[in-house]
């Protein structure tokens, strides 16, 4: 059985999370705020585990990382730390590609749909629909779009 490790119990996170607990492959939960990571890891039953640790669990087959684009430097990390297994792929499930694709909302949220490809994907050594280059540019994009709705709130209430 795929056994995932979520980085990052933040909003991304915490739906990553939830998705990969209800396929029935969360294996544990990484966050620098160890009170998040604790809260988190007691809610659907599994460890939160230093970053560390997760990379030397032989355990856990894959990570998710739902991190800010300025923590890309932990997938080098975590390349380095792992020696003879597969790097993390992805930032988290992201849809990609010029061409449209239609999904089945009633069949399957997003998320589920893009989090089985990913554990497929690792089970099968597939490449994935999009790779964590394609993730850390797609969150710098909703950073900078988050940054600009902050700052055009805070104008409207001045």
């Amino acid at each position: 059985m795929t056994r995932i490790a979520v980085v990052g119990c933040g909003a991304w996170g915490r739906n990553l999370i939830r998705t990969c607990a209800e396929l029935g492959v969360l294996g544990a939960v990484i966050d620098t705020d160890a009170a998040a990571a604790a809260r988190e890891a007691a809610a659907w039953s599994v460890p939160a585990l230093p970053l560390a640790q997760a990379l030397d669990d032989a355990g856990l087959d894959a990570m998710i990382i739902a991190a800010p684009a300025e923590a890309e430097t932990l997938t080098g990390k975590t390349d380095a730390a792992r020696p003879g297994r597969a790097p993390p792929t992805e930032t988290g499930p992201v849809a990609a590609g010029s061409e449209p694709r239609f999904v089945d909302l009633l069949a399957e949220p997003p998320l589920t749909r893009e989090t089985r490809h990913f554990i497929r994907c690792r089970q099968t050594r597939d490449a994935p629909f999009t790779g964590i280059e394609e993730g850390v540019r797609a969150q710098r994009v909703l950073e900078r779009v988050q940054f600009q709705l902050n700052r055009c709130s805070d104008q409207l209430r001045t």
